[in-house]
């Protein structure tokens, strides 16, 4: 999971949200991109018991759209 409660509301205007930790991960950590959109999605969405509504699927729309 992401940990999203050290952003302030001027980091989040101006750099996004998890979005910002998206792009974190994958640019500063190497993080390949599946895994990061699964981190920021259905492992989090799982641990709630929220599976139905995190599945993110590559052919779902093109990644530029992210």
């Amino acid at each position: 999971m992401l940990c999203t409660d050290d952003r302030n509301p001027w980091e989040i205007a101006h750099e996004g949200h998890i979005d910002a930790l998206i792009r974190r991960l994958i640019e500063q950590h190497n993080v390949p991109l599946h895994v990061a959109y699964r981190v920021a999605s259905w492992s989090t969405a799982r641990h709630f018991g929220l599976n139905h509504l995190a599945y993110w699927h590559p052919a779902s729309r093109p990644i530029s759209s992210c």
